[in-house]
């Protein structure tokens, strides 16, 4: 049985291993795990994307979410246009250069996504979901 003090670790380890094999795939020769992460889920999102939910998505504080789409802007990889009617309120669009990165990062998600629930039965996900729910309303 792990002991309760072994949680963050155990998370942490998982966390490493999964950040290492996604950074074997050749399009992180260009962007960064953050950088990527977040373009898939700008290309995966449907409706308008705004700073606020990219923070949401990956409970970043503002600041850290500003740093990282100002750095992907420089890139070239977004836009940020101002809304119409509010100049402040800025939506964030994935440039040509941006989906041209689309196919690759789609496909190694997949494949990790495979990989890291391969054997683990649609019952033991649900719980993983609820346990993983539950520590992040603990947190802060």
């Amino acid at each position: 049985m792990i002991e309760r003090s072994e949680v963050v670790k155990s998370i942490n380890r998982v966390s490493n291993k999964i950040k290492r094999e996604f950074e074997k795939s050749p399009v992180m020769k260009e962007l960064s795990t953050a950088e990527a992460r977040t373009l898939y889920f700008l290309i995966d999102r449907k409706e308008p994307t705004f700073q606020r939910d990219i923070e949401e998505e990956y409970c970043l504080r503002p600041p850290s979410a500003s740093r990282l789409l100002a750095k992907m802007e420089n890139d070239g990889l977004i836009e940020r246009v101002a809304v119409e009617g509010d100049g402040r309120f800025k939506q964030i669009i994935v440039t040509e250069k941006g989906m041209q990165h689309k196919d690759e990062i789609l496909r190694k998600l997949r494949k990790l996504e495979a990989l890291v629930t391969d054997g683990i039965s649609d019952e033991e996900l649900d719980v993983f979901f609820s346990v993983m729910e539950r520590i992040a309303r603990n947190l802060p």
